[in-house]
């Protein structure tokens, strides 16, 4: 990840059945594993780009003694359904330096 401060933007295509989650998982000061919801993704069945903007995300991880930042992507299943299926391409972290 570039430093805190920096513009920094998670490029993707997608389509979906249900929901999804970005979020940014990293080591607390005391070592425990944390989760910092990015952007909630409403389903869609086409294909889409998004970006998603991760720089005050990864700024304020930083800040507060984030270690080890990494990106999960988190499918979120409704009560009205059993199984969803998720496609992803093209996942790019765009960023300078």
């Amino acid at each position: 990840m570039p430093a805190a401060g920096k513009p920094v933007f998670l490029e993707l295509h997608y389509r979906c059945e249900a929901p999804f989650q970005i979020s940014l998982i990293f080591f607390q000061k005391t070592g425990d594993v944390d989760n910092y919801p990015v952007m909630f993704v409403n389903d869609k069945l086409t294909w889409n780009k998004i970006y998603a903007n991760m720089g005050n995300s990864v700024t304020d991880v930083l800040a507060n003694g984030g270690k080890n930042i990494r990106i999960a992507i988190t499918g979120n299943l409704p009560d009205s359904l059993s199984t969803a299926n998720f496609y992803f391409d093209n996942i790019k972290l765009v960023h300078q330096n």
